[in-house]
């Protein structure tokens, strides 16, 4: 390469090198500007400004949270949230937030507070109750105050109520410790003490100073000043000597000594009165009285004769007095219809008619007899007059009849009704009824028993409650049918046991095996209760049909094969609508005179009775018959909703069956008692 050609390259290496470096220059120009752009766009400062003045020079101050940096007394930023500190020795540090606003405003003026001066202070002697006092001000009570308190000029009390009051001035700087003792000086009082009789011993806090009168210089102080003379009670005092109280006199009166009088009193736990004020006695009581004092005590007792005892104190003497009180008795005689047994409290005394010879207290009478209603009356006898306890007893049944209620809802939601004079019904039909059957005998027959019965025949909600124990209570309505006879008594003795009625079938197995005619327990209706509600109860005379003896059946009598059967039953009744095609909900129809429902209609009704074709004995009356012999077959009564020839809906109809069927339920019953 020639020279020329050399010198034209590093000519255009230095042209390019000016040119990098003219560019680069121009760039960081450019930086700057846009640097110098941002910060004056974005950046915000603020002042702080830090008080007291006497701080603001030594102040540290420092970002504890956000970007931003700390210039002199300046913080410069981009308007985000700060949290600054701000500390100076001898003041508590602060921290402060700089929010949006405080960025706006561009100052912000901070106070420091000063660290507070501790301050202890004790006394000489150490005392526990020390009240404190700053500047004439209670603040405290121990045996040292301690304190923080703000820098200042204070004054500082101690003050104890056996001490001379102290106190001091001092000029406290802050954040500095001081402590201080206060020397106490005791404080010294007068004591006089007096009595009457004179020239009793005086002791102080059981120690002997001397007789009295008296007079002691004593240090401040409580005392327990104790005053005794001889033949006089002691008596015993607190006197307190203080800085408020240095002078204390005290008079005191000697009591003439008591001695105890006690008393032996039989019978105990009586009245007992001295002087006619009343004093607590047992077997024993004691009282403290005057020697040479002349008294009177009286003590009684209901049931005996008072007795009044004078008496007169002696020293040296058995005080003691025995006071035995003499029974006073009263004459009882009890009559009472029918005879009875008589008992005074727990213990019988024989039978009415009876004379006692009682002591005059209240006693408890009770007149008593099987199968009735005892009374009892609390009677004191008197002394100057006899008594007369007349009774008449009430039989439990009368009690009964009397107490229960005309009906009531038993814990399953039963309704019943109670019917306490049943009368007179014969069952069965004559030979001449349409519709007769051969197994209608004619029985004569008279109810005097009272007994609830069933208002609606037992739905299935009720039976499930028997069937599914600890399962919730269905609430259908429709009569329970598809059970036999033994289901329906055990149900009964379920629900006799269950609300604490003596049950009526006893078991073997699943098998009913006897019937008890004197529980009151539940049970199904007898074939006469049956009928006698059907065509007896609330009439003048008995009927043919639940309803009357008319063979039209007025409307809403009941659920029978109504037009709605045509076609599907072989029978049904012309002209009867009762729009249910099937079982229906018990009380949907019109109860009978007695407020019984579905006597007719609906499902036929298991009765207690045993189904038999025995004629019964020519011109016998039964007298609450109750049917006690067992068999698998059981009468069945009344008419269902498949009921439709008349000789179904006489209340007569009677049939018999062994099992179960889906138009077969039951009405449940109980005697009275």
């Amino acid at each position: 390469m020639s020279r020329l050609d050399q010198l034209i390259l590093d000519a255009q290496k230095l042209r390019r090198k000016k040119l990098v470096l003219g560019t680069s220059a121009a760039a960081i120009i450019l930086l700057i500007a846009v640097v110098a752009y941002v910060i004056t766009a974005y950046v915000d400062r603020i002042e702080v400004v830090v008080t007291p003045t006497e701080v603001a020079q030594t102040a540290q101050l420092e970002i504890l949270d956000g970007r931003g940096y700390v210039w002199n007394d300046n913080v410069f930023g981009t308007r985000e949230t700060l949290k600054l500190r701000v500390t100076a020795a001898g003041f508590r540090p602060q921290e402060v937030e700089v929010t949006d606003s405080t960025w706006r405003r561009g100052k912000i003026d901070i106070v420091l507070q000063p660290l507070p001066a501790k301050l202890v202070a004790t006394t000489t002697p150490l005392m526990l109750d020390v009240h404190w006092y700053l500047n004439d001000k209670f603040v405290a009570r121990g045996q040292q105050f301690s304190s923080e308190v703000n820098p200042g000029q204070y004054t500082i009390g101690a003050r104890h109520p056996n001490f001379e009051p102290a106190q001091q001035e001092v000029l406290l700087e802050r954040a500095q410790n001081y402590e201080f003792e206060f020397q106490l000086a005791p404080v010294k009082g007068r004591l006089g003490i007096s009595s009457q009789p004179e020239g009793a011993r005086v002791e102080l806090n059981s120690a002997p100073v001397g007789e009295t009168p008296l007079e002691l210089t004593v240090d401040a102080g409580t005392y327990e000043v104790s005053i005794s003379h001889q033949g006089h009670t002691t008596r015993t005092d607190l006197v307190r000597i203080s800085s408020d109280e240095r002078e204390v006199n005290r008079h005191y009166e000697l009591a003439i000594m008591n001695v105890t009088v006690s008393f032996a009193l039989s019978p105990a736990d009586g009245i007992l009165t001295l002087d006619n004020t009343s004093v607590p006695a047992g077997e024993t009581a004691s009282v403290s009285l005057p020697v040479e004092s002349h008294h009177a005590v009286q003590y009684s007792k209901p049931g005996f004769r008072s007795q009044i005892v004078e008496f007169t104190v002696r020293q040296n003497a058995d005080n003691r007095i025995r006071i035995d009180l003499e029974p006073v008795y009263g004459l009882v005689e009890v009559i009472s219809e029918p005879v009875a047994e008589v008992s005074v409290g727990d213990k019988v005394v024989g039978q009415t008619p009876q004379q006692l010879e009682l002591q005059t207290l209240e006693h408890t009478i009770t007149v008593s007899r099987s199968g009735y209603i005892s009374e009892s009356r609390i009677i004191t006898p008197d002394e100057s007059s006899n008594q007369l306890m007349y009774v008449t007893l009430e039989s439990e049944q009368d009690f009964r009849l009397r107490t229960s209620p005309q009906g009531y809802t038993n814990s399953i939601g039963m309704e019943f009704k109670l019917f306490k004079q049943p009368d007179s019904v014969t069952l069965g039909s004559r030979t001449s009824e349409e519709g007769r059957r051969a197994n209608e005998f004619i029985r004569e027959v008279r109810l005097t028993r009272p007994f609830y019965a069933g208002v609606h025949e037992v739905t299935v909600g009720q039976f499930l409650q028997f069937r599914t124990t600890g399962q919730p209570a269905s609430v259908n309505r429709l009569p329970i049918t598809g059970i036999n006879w033994a289901e329906a008594a055990s149900f009964c003795n379920w629900l006799s046991k269950k609300e604490g009625f003596r049950p009526v079938y006893e078991f073997s197995g699943n098998e009913v095996t006897a019937s008890d005619s004197a529980a009151d327990g539940y049970r199904m209706l007898t074939e006469a209760e049956w009928e006698w509600l059907a065509r007896k109860a609330g009439k003048f005379t008995q009927s043919i049909f639940p309803w009357g003896d008319s063979t039209t059946v007025p409307p809403n009598t009941g659920n029978l094969a109504d037009e709605s059967a045509k076609g599907k039953l072989q029978f049904y009744i012309p002209q009867y609508n009762d729009r249910q095609p099937g079982a229906s909900d018990i009380g949907l129809f019109q109860p009978n005179s007695v407020g019984i429902h579905d006597l007719a209609g609906n499902v036929s009704e298991w009765t207690h009775d045993v189904y038999n074709l025995v004629p019964p004995v020519d011109n016998e009356v039964e007298i609450d018959p109750f049917d006690s012999s067992v068999s698998k077959w059981h009468t069945v009564k009344g008419s269902s909703w498949r009921s439709a020839r008349l000789g179904e809906l006489r209340a007569a109809f009677r049939q018999g069956s062994s099992g179960s069927s889906d138009v077969i339920g039951f009405r449940v019953a109980r005697y009275l008692y």
